[in-house]
């Protein structure tokens, strides 16, 4: 049996902002797992035409949620993608660590081409209140 590889695509237009989450297994036809795209075209009529920083500020800010979308759809429960500013960190149950790691070669550049410089997989894995645990040690620091 051939091996399934995960391909996250990540696509920013001038005007769209799509993501989608893709199955290749050995010589077979790729399969759609899941999709989502977000368009601008509302935002770019009122100037007649796209403003590209009006655009690629909304692409930074529509891609984690597009990207979460399409996980969910697929399968992946439990888990969250965070912005910690030129960060983007991806949580994940630990029993799903392997299986989004797996992705690593194609989730990586597509996220930084959204805008960030780093993409980190979570190793504690998907847990609620983490957040907490950081604003506790502020507040006591």
């Amino acid at each position: 049996m051939a091996k399934t590889l995960l391909l996250l695509g990540i696509e920013s237009s001038c005007d769209e902002t799509g993501v989608a989450l893709v199955a290749l297994r050995g010589d077979a036809l790729p399969e759609l797992l899941a999709h989502a795209l977000y368009s601008q075209i509302d935002m770019h009529q009122a100037y007649g035409g796209v403003v590209p920083e009006l655009a690629s500020r909304d692409h930074i800010r529509r891609v984690l949620p597009l990207t979460q979308q399409v996980l969910r759809e697929a399968g992946f429960i439990g888990f969250r993608v965070r912005h910690h500013g030129t960060v983007a960190r991806i949580e994940v149950p630990p029993a799903d660590i392997a299986r989004l790691a797996a992705m690593a070669a194609s989730l990586a550049p597509k996220i930084r081409a959204a805008g960030y410089t780093y993409v980190a997989l979570d190793l504690d894995g998907y847990r609620t209140g983490s957040l907490n645990a950081v604003l506790k040690k502020k507040a006591e620091g």
